[in-house]
C-alpha cells in the first residue's frame, strides 16, 4: 500500500520525512480498511515506513483493523527500494500469515509489479492504493519476484475493486 495523502512540502521548510498526513488520507485509509475487512484480508502485522504520512496511515489502519498493537516502524521502508521491501517480506517469521506493508512510490508499485501485479505502474499507486497479492510459499523466505497473483487492486478514487 502507498501511504495515504500528506501536505506538499515545497517550500514549506518540512522535511519530506516529516510532511503532515491531511483529512484527505484519512478518508483513503478509512477506505482502504473497509476495503480489507469486504475482502476478508486482515493482516496479522503492518509494516510501514518511518515517514510521519506513512505512520499515521498505519496507525488509522489498526485502529480500524483492530491491530493497535500490530504496527511496526521500519526506516527501511522510508528510502529503502522493492528489493528492500523484498528482503524484509522474507525476514517475516513464520507466524505470520498475512503483512500490509505500507511505502512510497516507486518502490511500493515496484514491488506490486515485480510479485506480481501486472499493469501497476507508479503512475496507478496513487495515494491510498494497495494491491492484493498472494503467494502459494510456505515460508517467507521464499517469497520473490513472479511469484504472486493480483487478487485485486484498488484505488480509492476509483471505488470497489470489481472482484468485491
Amino acid at each position: 500500500m502507498r501511504h495515504g495523502k500528506a501536505e506538499r512540502g515545497s517550500g514549506s521548510g518540512i522535511r519530506d520525512h516529516d510532511l503532515p498526513f491531511t483529512r484527505g488520507g484519512e478518508q483513503e485509509a478509512r477506505s482502504v480498511a473497509h476495503i480489507l475487512i469486504e475482502a476478508g484480508c486482515i493482516p496479522n502485522i503492518i509494516l510501514t515506513s518511518s515517514a510521519h504520512r506513512a505512520v499515521k496511515t498505519a496507525e488509522f489502519l489498526a485502529n480500524s483493523l483492530g491491530l493497535h498493537d500490530k504496527v511496526h516502524s521500519l526506516p527501511i521502508l522510508y528510502e529503502g527500494t522493492a528489493d528492500h521491501y523484498l528482503h524484509t517480506i522474507q525476514q517475516l517469521p513464520a507466524a505470520i500469515t498475512t503483512v500490509l506493508i505500507i511505502g512510497h512510490n516507486p518502490s511500493v508499485s515496484v514491488l506490486a509489479q515485480s510479485l506480481r501485479g501486472h499493469g501497476i505502474s507508479p503512475s496507478h499507486f496513487t495515494t491510498g492504493a494497495i494491491a492484493c497479492i498472494e503467494m502459494d510459499v510456505h515460508s517467507w523466505t521464499e517469497v520473490s519476484f513472479h511469484l504472486g497473483t493480483c487478487r485485486w487492486f484498488y484505488q480509492p478514487e476509483h471505488g470497489l475493486p470489481p472482484t468485491l
